[in-house]
């Protein structure tokens, strides 16, 4: 139970990226420092990180006492790994949370206001995904916690800054989803969390997009699929050759019969994926998984068993130590999926 909790904290921090980074201190250039912030995040969202390093370490330069630049490089490597489900940038990210922790904490000390409380909040919560990931599960349940209580000390120092209440609603979240033998332990606020972040979808200064993706994943997990199609429309337009979205309209479409265009989505993550240097062997195997599916479902059984046959050999290649969980299914829920559909479908030559 312990493992399943720290997991769903996991994929609740694991969409904290890009945030507002309000310094108390009256640093000079705030203009040039919230446009660096800005121009960052968006090459973030457009995955055009040479550039986005380039602009972290020049936040760095100008501002070595903001948390910003330190952030902010972590979330893209964050990013990367996330959004490839890899684990090629642990020690960079490391690294850099640690480093933004330390000077987000003495900018509360010296002035604790919600924008400060907010960004040692937010950095306590990734600091929980590299704890987690090295096996040390009561430290990172301990920086989830700590990172909760700073975000709503937050929102009680300012009701109106609303960029709080991502990390608060995606933690709710995470907690909704833990179990114990079956049954939940907690409340499901799908209802309120879904408020919370289309407020801050409305609201936000920075995270805008960031609600949108993660609207996308409670939709998709709470059987709302139309809304999770009409956001993933919305995020397509935006980024049309961004993997992740190609990922939930592939399993939206999939879910709404629509099978011939979700092969064409899956094929097109697949793609990108396989590009990608190194390749997670679990995605590629949940992509073929899903091609196999979908060919079954059309009576195309030639298709079918080839997929799935490259499904489970890329099950077999699955590295653990180099690779990461996607949000909506771990390793062995992808590989219970391959075993039991090579168990039922009848697929022999």
């Amino acid at each position: 139970m312990i493992r399943e909790f720290v997991f769903v904290l996991l994929i609740s921090f694991s969409f904290i990226p890009a945030f507002i980074s309000l310094n108390a201190r009256d640093l000079p250039g705030n203009s040039v420092r919230d446009s660096l912030i800005q121009k960052t995040i968006g090459n973030i969202q457009k995955e055009k990180y040479d550039t986005v390093f380039e602009l972290t370490e020049l936040l760095q330069k100008k501002f070595p006492d903001d948390p910003s630049g330190y952030f902010l490089a972590a979330d893209a490597y964050q990013t990367i790994m996330r959004d490839y489900r890899v684990r090629i940038y642990e020690a960079e990210f490391d690294s850099l949370i640690n480093l933004t922790v330390d000077i987000s904490k003495q900018a509360v000390e010296e002035n604790p206001i919600a924008e400060n409380y907010f960004i040692y909040g937010a950095s306590e919560g990734y600091r929980c995904l590299h704890w987690f990931r090295t096996g040390k599960w009561f430290k990172a349940i301990g920086a989830a916690i700590q990172s909760l209580k700073r975000l709503r000390k937050a929102r009680k120092l300012d009701p109106d800054f609303v960029d709080p209440l991502f990390g608060m609603a995606l933690y709710d979240y995470g907690k909704s989803k833990v179990q114990l033998l079956g049954l939940s332990l907690f409340s499901n606020r799908t209802n309120q969390i879904i408020e919370n972040l289309n407020k801050v979808y409305k609201q936000s200064r920075f995270l805008s997009i960031n609600a949108l993706f993660s609207l996308q994943l409670v939709y998709f997990e709470s059987g709302q699929f139309d809304k999770a199609r009409e956001v993933n429309k919305k995020l397509l337009t935006l980024f049309p050759q961004h993997p992740v979205c190609h990922y939930y309209q592939a399993l939206t479409l999939e879910e709404q019969d629509s099978l011939e265009a979700a092969k064409q989505s899956w094929l097109s993550v697949m793609n990108r994926i396989e590009s990608f240097n190194p390749s997670s062997n679990n995605y590629l195997a949940e992509c073929n998984y899903h091609l196999a599916k979908i060919a079954y479902e059309n009576g195309q059984l030639g298709k079918a068993r080839a997929y799935i046959r490259e499904a489970a050999r890329y099950i077999r290649q699955y590295r653990e130590e180099d690779e990461l969980d996607g949000a909506l299914f771990t390793f062995e829920d992808i590989k219970d999926q391959i075993n039991d559909a090579l168990h039922k479908w009848n697929l022999n030559p």
